[in-house]
């Protein structure tokens, strides 16, 4: 009889687990080769030989990209981004983006972005330089890759899964007690890891637009990047929240690995400040 009620409980389970879980086409991508880049400000040495020294010891060949700077953006070149259409006209008289936020921006859509579409063939994963990379990066990708959904237009290797923002805008890492006293200063989740966003039987889980992923290390096709580096421009917000809305409104189709195969290194100070 204990056993009878045990099968039942687990099949119970079981049953409401797919019914929590998204469910779509899955595909096997695996057999796509994979190009590696990094964004990096040349002044930023440190970051730079430390992000290298990792993807080394993983055996990955690598391309660096060479950061847009922001606070070294003149106001005629802010100007000629309005002219071309880059930079939102009306988001430039309100001031609402800071330097080091449009040098992340244009960094990836007129750098990374680019390089990807050039990869037509191929899946383009790029990252920020205060990531922790894997040493097994490759291996977990593919074998994630072996059965991912076929809509994907980007793939995140790590979303902030669990990560926490202050009352400051800080962002602490998702290893940090939240029963201490001074746990009120968390504001919220950004991006939140419950099991109805799950792809069954996948280690994906589809984003909706309610989770800031981050563009600290994503993957994209050739057709996709072109895709995203449209729907980027112009300039509106800072990058990772442009690409939320995008997500959310159905625009994009973005998926996340969790657990997460990157993660970022929040003890290392920004450099987009």
């Amino acid at each position: 009889m204990k056993i009878l009620i045990y099968l039942s409980f687990t099949v119970l389970l079981t049953i409401l687990f797919l019914v929590s879980c998204s469910s779509v086409d899955l595909k096997d991508f695996s057999a796509l080769d994979i190009k590696y880049q990094f964004i990096n400000l040349k002044t930023a040495k440190e970051r730079r030989e430390n992000t290298e020294n990792q993807l080394k010891l993983a055996g990955l060949k690598y391309h660096i990209v060479d950061a847009v700077y922001g606070k070294d953006l003149s106001p005629k070149d802010i100007d000629t981004l309005v002219k071309n259409g880059i930079y939102a006209e009306k988001v430039k008289q309100k001031s609402i983006l800071k330097p080091g936020e449009i040098g992340v921006y244009l960094s990836n859509i007129e750098k990374a972005l680019p390089n990807a579409i050039k990869n037509r063939d191929s899946i383009t994963v790029t990252f920020e330089d205060d990531v922790v990379i894997p040493i097994d990066i490759e291996t977990q990708f593919k074998q994630a890759l072996k059965a991912t959904p076929s809509d994907w237009d980007i793939l995140y290797l790590g979303c902030y899964n669990n990560y926490r923002v202050t009352l400051t805008g800080e962002i602490i890492g998702p290893y940090m007690p939240t029963s201490l006293k001074d746990s009120k200063i968390y504001k919220y989740l950004l991006c939140a890891t419950d099991d109805k966003y799950r792809v069954a039987y996948t280690p994906w889980l589809q984003l909706d637009g309610s989770c800031i992923a981050g563009a600290y290390a994503y993957a994209v096709r050739g057709d996709s990047a072109k895709k995203i580096k449209e729907m980027l421009t112009p300039i509106r917000q800072p990058i990772d929240n442009q690409l939320t809305e995008l997500i959310g409104k159905g625009k994009l189709n973005a998926y996340c690995l969790n657990p997460e195969l990157v993660r970022v290194n929040t003890t290392i100070p920004s450099t987009i400040r």
